[in-house]
């Protein structure tokens, strides 16, 4: 335990039965750090994790296949500082440094109960201080959903209530990838060059919904739904390090894509039917600059620059409104200052300042100039204790797909449109962190509060028959939360995890919202020689999605046996075995419109999956290249509801 940081050493047992980079932190159970396989992301009391490999950000991918035998140990920055300081969380993985040789790593994971495949192929070979990488992955996913929906509409004169039940013809993501980078990395510095192309397809179809009006003009009738995005998506990325001395160092990195985007979706319901075709060009440019020296007395000053540039020309070929340009970005200075006083006391501040800009095509440029500011402190009662205060104020904006002028009829009543007078949100939170942390017991407790001006959330609003779907910025949000985490480790074989979170949630403005959430998870891990037994669980709980959909997650829990031995591994998962017909519910709730829908997915009914890793080294050993992640494109798109 340190004052901003938990330095994580694995176990033999926890590097023999772990395969990524997210099974060795899982196995690890570091009090507050919570990874999410499904979703390839890392949740901490504070938010989401930012992920790196010696000091360098990474993508989930990178991590995933990160073989934890080259990992020598694993920081946690809970009270992130430097060039980490603009994170909520920090999670930099130290690797073992090796240099010649290579290896060839294939994996497959095939699910059984519904059409589920991942399968990829990472090849490596270094010499001297350079590295050679290629990737090529494709990975399918198409569970088999059910739902129901109500809505309710209130216009001025008269109510209309709708019901609708389906079953998917075919909800369906296909992605692909090949990619290939060169790097060298020396005591002085480390550059790296990546680039290669991706692609990837969504589909959902419904061939034989029903629908049931309440006004008697359309008693029963059926519908048909097809929605279809796919998208093509070459990619660059930059990076350069320098340390210049032994007290300065300077990194900067550029990450870019060009993404060509197609939306396509009709509607029919019994004689009308709603086309809406849509092709996107969309530019996406991130630039970060960090220089960091080391002062007298244990201090130490870094200056980051932030860049976020992002651009879409989008067309649809069934209204001119549907044509547009929009330019968004976003420039963030920050200038952090981090001192030590003795052993036990640790002060940083961080401000900053974001200049903020996005402008449609035909309209005046939105500018926003807006402080930002961490402040922390950190104090080790004792070496088994420590305390610390976070004090944070941030913007956001709202996304592209909301700031626009296009409209889109969803069916017969529904018209989604965008918003292009959107305020510029405004965060403030501050946080409270008890850590206990001795022999085999850790005890994390974080109670926290967050207000959000300038929330983003849905309007309605009625146009004759017709209700449109807009976007608001006037909401306000605020929520209180408590989280507590204990880790029992009683021997290297067996080890057990079990979380509690509560929070209360409340919103103003267009959205009234109130919402209690309770929710608990465990997780244990039993090692026996090649195998790892493990168990993991989190109960039902109710949730605030997007500043105003009611949320019901139900049970969710997997059991998993993993065999491993020298270069080959085995791991199969049998996901939610005693659950029948689990149901997500979600709900809107406004003044004229009301919306709620339950929905089976073939993710929360029974199914299996089982993975095949096989590693081939050839020369001397070296520490494993970063599977490359597949992020899905950003896009000013509108697709289809909420």
């Amino acid at each position: 335990m340190k004052d901003n940081h938990i330095v994580g050493v694995p176990t033999q047992q926890q590097r023999r039965h772990a395969h990524t980079g997210y099974d060795l932190l899982r196995h690890m159970m570091l009090s507050g750090v919570t990874v999410i396989r499904k979703e390839g992301r890392v949740s901490t009391p504070a938010g989401d994790a930012t992920l790196y490999i010696n000091g360098r950000e990474v993508s989930p991918r990178e991590v995933e296949s990160l073989r934890p035998k080259d990992i020598a140990r694993i920081e946690y920055y809970d009270m992130p500082t430097g060039k980490f300081a603009k994170d909520a969380a920090s999670i930099n993985y130290i690797l073992k440094d090796y240099h010649d040789g290579g290896y060839t790593q294939l994996d497959a994971r095939q699910g059984l109960g519904f059409l589920l495949g991942d399968y990829n192929g990472i090849s490596k070979y270094s010499f001297k201080d350079y590295n050679l990488n290629l990737w090529a992955g494709y990975n399918i996913k198409s569970p088999k959903n059910e739902a129901e929906e109500k809505e309710t509409y209130s216009f001025p004169d008269y109510v209309v209530n709708k019901e609708s039940r389906y079953q998917d013809g075919g909800d369906r993501t296909i992605n692909k990838y090949g990619i290939a980078s060169i790097s060298q990395s020396t005591k002085e510095r480390t550059w790296m060059l990546r680039g290669g192309i991706e692609s990837s397809s969504s589909s959902d179809f419904v061939d034989q919904g029903r629908i049931t009006y309440s006004d008697g003009l359309l008693s029963s009738v059926r519908f048909a739904q097809k929605d279809l995005f796919r998208s093509v998506k070459p990619t660059l990325s930059v990076y350069y390090q320098r340390t210049m001395s032994p007290k300065r160092n300077f990194e900067v990195m550029l990450d870019s894509y060009y993404s060509r985007n197609k939306y396509d979706r009709s509607y029919t319901e019994q004689d009308a039917s709603y086309p809406y075709h849509s092709k996107e060009d969309y530019y996406y440019v991130k630039l970060n600059a960090n220089y960091t020296t080391m002062l007298p007395h244990k201090a130490q000053l870094t200056f980051s620059l932030h860049e976020y540039i992002h651009i879409s020309q989008l067309s649809n070929d069934v209204n001119e409104s549907g044509k547009q340009k929009l330019h968004s970005s976003e420039t963030i200075l920050f200038a952090n200052y981090g001192k030590r006083f003795g052993t036990q006391f640790m002060l940083n501040a961080n401000p900053g300042v974001s200049y903020l800009v996005y402008q449609l095509q035909g309209y005046d440029a939105i500018k926003h100039v807006t402080p930002r500011i961490n402040l922390s402190a950190a104090y080790l009662i004792d070496k088994s204790q420590r305390l610390q205060l976070r004090f944070a104020l941030g913007n956001t904006h709202p996304s592209l797909n909301t700031v626009n002028h296009t409209s889109q009829q969803i069916d017969r009543f529904m018209i989604r449109r965008g918003n292009v007078d959107m305020d510029n949100s405004v965060i403030l939170q501050p946080m409270l962190t008890y850590m206990y942390n001795h022999k085999k017991v850790t005890v994390g407790l974080t109670g926290s509060y967050m207000y959000l001006n300038h929330a983003i959330v849905n309007d309605y609003l009625t146009e004759g028959n017709r209700m449109i779907n807009t976007y608001s910025s006037d909401a306000r949000y605020r929520t209180t939360a408590f989280s507590l985490s204990t880790t029992y480790k009683p021997t290297s074989s067996f080890n057990l995890r079990v979380n509690g979170d509560y929070q209360y949630t409340s919103i103003s403005g267009p959205a009234n919202i109130h919402q209690n959430t309770l929710k608990m998870g465990l997780l244990a891990n039993w090692y026996v020689k090649d195998f790892l037994f493990s168990m993991s669980c989190n109960t039902p709980y109710k949730e605030i999605l997007n500043n105003q959909i009611y949320v019901h997650v139900p049970w969710e829990y997997d059991m998993g046996v993993e065999w491993s031995h020298k270069n080959m591994a085995v791991e199969v998962v049998a996901n939610h075995i005693f659950l029948r017909n689990s149901k997500t519910v979600r709900r809107i709730d406004t003044d004229i419109y009301d919306y709620q829908s339950s929905l089976i997915s073939g993710l929360q009914k029974q199914y299996l999956t089982a993975k095949v890793i096989l590693t081939i080294d050839y020369g001397k050993k070296v520490n494993k290249s970063p599977k490359y992640n597949l992020n899905s494109s950003e896009s000013a798109i509108m697709r289809g509801k909420i």
